[in-house]
This record gives C-alpha cells, sequence and structure tokens, in this order.
C-alpha cells in the first residue's frame, strides 16, 4: 500500500505544481483568450461533470478503443508476418513507407466518400493513423530475433505457433509494447481530427464548435478534457504493460 501511494504521489507531484502555478499565474488575468484557471474549472464542472459524457466524451472514447484494437492486432500481425518473411519484407516496403508518410487527416475526405460519414469512418482513419509505430516496431522486433534459436527451433520441427508463442514473442514483445505506445498517442490525436470532420458529437467537435462559436472557456475545458483522456488511455496502457510484460521489468530490475 505504502508503495503503491508513493508511485502515485511521484507521479502527481509535478501536474499538480504546474496546475498550482497556472492558477497563480492566471488568478488576475483579464485576457479573453486566457482566462482565470478558476473560470476554467468551473466551466469544466459544467460541461463534464454528466452533462456532455454520454454526447461527446463516450463516443469519442468508443472509436479511440475500436481504432486502437484495430491498429494493434493488424500491427502485429501483419508485422510478424513480414519480419518472419523477409522475401515478403522487401516487396512491401516501398508501399509501407509510401503509404505511413501520407498524412491520415488528407485522407478524410476520400474516407468520407468510400465509408460515410459514420463511426465505420472514424474507426478506420484512427486505425490508419496508428498503425505504422506498431507495424515497423514489430517488424524490427522481429527480425532482431536470434536467427540462430529459428534456425534450431526449424531443424528440430517445432510447430510454427510454439515458435511464435516460445521463441518470437518474448523476444520481441518489449519493442512491440513500446510501438503501441505511441500507436496509442496517434490514435488519440486521430480521434480528435476524425471529429472534427462532418461530426455532430465527440471530443473533436466539441472543441472545433466551441473555437467557431468563439467559446473560449469551452474551448479551454475541451482541451482539459482531452488532457485527462490521455492520462487516463496512457495510465490504463501502462497498467496491462506491467501486467503481461512483469517477467520483463523484473529481468531489468535485478
Amino acid at each position: 500500500m505504502i508503495r503503491i501511494s508513493a508511485r502515485i504521489a511521484n507521479s502527481l507531484w509535478l501536474p499538480a505544481l504546474l496546475m498550482l502555478l497556472w492558477l497563480v499565474v492566471s488568478a488576475h488575468s483579464s485576457s479573453i483568450y486566457f482566462p482565470p484557471l478558476t473560470n476554467i474549472l468551473s466551466q469544466f464542472r459544467k460541461d463534464w461533470i454528466f452533462a456532455n459524457i454520454g454526447k461527446d466524451v463516450v463516443p469519442s472514447v468508443r472509436n479511440l478503443l475500436l481504432g486502437f484494437i484495430l491498429a494493434s492486432i493488424s500491427g502485429v500481425v501483419l508485422g510478424l508476418v513480414i519480419g518472419l518473411l523477409p522475401t515478403l519484407g522487401k516487396a512491401v516496403s516501398p508501399v509501407i513507407h509510401f503509404l505511413r508518410a501520407i498524412p491520415p487527416p488528407i485522407l478524410l475526405p476520400l474516407a468520407a466518400v468510400l465509408l460515410g460519414l459514420g463511426t465505420s469512418m472514424k474507426v478506420v482513419m484512427i486505425a490508419f493513423g496508428g498503425v505504422w509505430p506498431t507495424l515497423i516496431s514489430t517488424i524490427d522486433a522481429t527480425l532482431s530475433v536470434d536467427p540462430v534459436v529459428l534456425d534450431t527451433a526449424r531443424a528440430y520441427h517445432i510447430p510454427l505457433w510454439t515458435r511464435l508463442r516460445r521463441i518470437v514473442l518474448p523476444q520481441a514483445s518489449p519493442r512491440i509494447a513500446a510501438g503501441l505506445r505511441t500507436s496509442l498517442q496517434l490514435c488519440i490525436f486521430m480521434v480528435v481530427v476524425s471529429e472534427m470532420f462532418a461530426s455532430k458529437g465527440g471530443l473533436g467537435f466539441f472543441v472545433l464548435d466551441a473555437e467557431q462559436t468563439f467559446a473560449i472557456k469551452q474551448l479551454w475545458s475541451g482541451i482539459l478534457m482531452l488532457g485527462l483522456l490521455g492520462i487516463v488511455a496512457n495510465s490504463a496502457f501502462s497498467f496491462f504493460e506491467s501486467r503481461i510484460l512483469r517477467w520483463y521489468f523484473m529481468s531489468q530490475n535485478k
């Protein structure tokens, strides 16, 4: 219990200090664009204490989860296949680098034409924007697995699934997890961007609507909620990562 409390305190002291500094600096602000933090927090309470949760937060969280899951599964599976088949990797490498160089927001109009303006378009674009770090990390991690160990496993006719589960994934999983963490941040970015395009709900729509109607306090309120969403998403990822890769972190602490 003491260790958990110390870990929480260690992760919260700097955000708390920055919030206190923001509170002091903005206390007497008369700027329209930078209102006092107390006013922003009051607007935050009006906007998000159950008021717009169902309309804006729930759709964003749903799209984030679906998009991140799709990006994770496709990135890991394709990365393992490409990493285990070097000939295939050389063939698809130009295509991968071509696609990952395209800024995902540019494809939103095309995605809207092909998929419509519903949830499926947003989820696909979130996954497209977030898949690349996981894909590249998985390919590199798979290629870095000791080839002698793989050749020995093949010589003993160990099944492919067993090789993946016992050899490839244990060695590659830390780097895959690093790619997944980066993908998560890109997925959050794409959630906001996709909801700013022909949408009627979500955090991205909320922020865009506040900007267009010059509702500055609501704009800051939406930015704070997006920051909180990022913190919660990263904390949840860290929790599952620490459980799944417990063996790796224990070996690093020896």
